[in-house]
């Protein structure tokens, strides 16, 4: 069993409590000896609860009751459970000292390191209740015979599974939302390209006659490379053969009256 010893003062701006490696996988085997002092002092936390409070690199909250307690000597053992070594990673752990789940007191914040062992341990919850923690607390509750405590932290239990259910609902409607279907027709602009090729077998799509229409015509995809029309030839209307041809006059450039017929094409440059 590895069985480390430690002063952890609730007064002191930190505590240097040298190296901590625990490893994954090793259950009850691991165990973290406390004597607690207070301005250089014992620290007398008698008959309040103390609990092994840590914060995982994911941000994720653990913490266990310690009932292993020396009140006499200030001291206390708690064998580490494995909700602390869910990641290996280096852990910021503290005890507090709680009365009727009111923070009394706590320990300056310390560090242990977390090294992979045989199995890795699954990330859970913000909030972790083991099972032997389940057991003790039933346990007090029958022996005290007093049921308030039991029904509120179900009812907060209760609280923190709606609220996570709905958050994780509200998510999953947004992400649906931006998808193809649930009301919203997939165009070819949501399809790539493999799937194009893959519905016309890669071959050039037919279009009926008088079938594209403006709207259909993406901008700036008309190029003058297929506008021939562009490049017809035209009459100069400057050119003096032009009054001749056309029956016209004009002055400066400008034609004042012809008579052309209706159908005859008329090209400007």
């Amino acid at each position: 069993m590895s069985d480390y010893s430690v002063t952890l003062s609730t007064t002191e701006p930190n505590n240097y409590v040298g190296l901590i490696k625990l490893r994954q996988g090793d259950v009850a085997s691991q165990s973290i000896q406390a004597t607690i002092t207070a301005n250089g002092q014992l620290f007398n936390f008698d008959h309040l609860a103390v609990f092994f409070n840590a914060v995982l690199p994911n941000g994720y909250v653990v913490r266990d009751k310690v009932t292993n307690v020396d009140y006499a000597n200030s001291k206390l053992n708690y064998v580490v459970a494995d909700s602390f070594l869910q990641e290996v990673a280096q852990v910021t752990a503290w005890f507090s000292f709680e009365n009727d789940e009111k923070i009394i007191d706590s320990t300056k914040n310390f560090q242990y390191s977390v090294i992979g062992g045989w199995k890795e341990c699954i990330p859970q919850g913000n909030y972790i209740y083991e099972l032997s923690e389940i057991q003790r607390e039933i346990e007090e509750i029958i022996g005290n015979k007093d049921f308030t405590s039991l029904i509120s932290k179900i009812s907060s239990l209760e609280s923190n599974l709606k609220t996570r259910i709905d958050d994780l609902e509200n998510e999953t409607t947004a992400q649906l939302a931006q998808k193809v279907g649930n009301g919203k027709l997939a165009s070819m602009a949501d399809m790539g390209q493999d799937v194009k090729t893959a519905m016309t077998g890669g071959s050039v799509a037919v279009v009926g006659e008088n079938t594209v229409i403006e709207k259909n015509v993406v901008d700036k995809q008309i190029t003058p490379r297929k506008t021939s029309f562009l490049e017809q030839d035209s009459d100069n209307v400057l050119d003096p053969d032009f009054k001749k041809l056309y029956n016209c006059t004009y002055s400066n450039g400008i034609v004042e009256s012809n008579v052309m017929s209706a159908s005859q094409p008329f090209y400007i440059i």
